[in-house]
């Protein structure tokens, strides 16, 4: 499991250095002109009313958002994935290391099932039953952080804390 997690690392490695390398070889097309070339021997004589070079008006400038613009659930369900998927690789640290100390206490404390520092240097691969445990875990410890945090924030909102 761990030689395909240091696959996809390297992969992503290579892709980001391809992209990088890819955007800085890209010259950028010159924009055409708004200014019509003059024709030689023909002399333009502008419209009345029209000015010959369009002028630049104001850059629009976009407007804050105002507290009423969503509604309190959107804003509520926002939060929530982003803490959902801001705890995940914490949660999936955490899961993965409760499933290899429960393994290892499962198996009787047998030295080919020892939990990360102590790992040996062929350690037993994990199983799809185990595989889904850590992922299962991971997703339900990062719901609860959620959770948690929803529960608090609703505890701030009503004053209660």
């Amino acid at each position: 499991m761990r030689g395909k997690i240091s696959l996809i690392a390297v992969l992503f490695l290579f892709l980001g250095a391809v992209w990088e390398l890819s955007a800085q070889s890209v010259t950028p097309t010159p924009t055409p002109s708004l200014t019509p070339t003059p024709t030689p021997g023909i002399t333009p004589t502008p419209s009345p009313g029209v000015s010959p070079t369009p002028t630049p008006g104001p850059t629009p400038v976009p407007e804050p958002y105002t507290k009423d613009e969503f509604p309190q659930w959107a804003k509520d369900l926002r939060r929530a994935e982003i803490i959902f998927f801001g705890s995940l690789p914490f949660s999936f640290l955490f899961a993965f290391e409760g499933v290899e100390i429960g393994r290892y206490l499962a198996h009787g404390q047998d030295p080919a099932y020892q939990p990360w520092p102590f790992r040996s240097t062929a350690p037993r691969e994990y199983t799809l039953e185990e595989q889904l445990w850590v992922v299962g875990s991971a997703i339900v410890i990062s719901g609860l952080v959620a959770l948690v945090d929803y529960i608090i924030g609703q505890a701030l909102r009503s004053g209660e804390l």
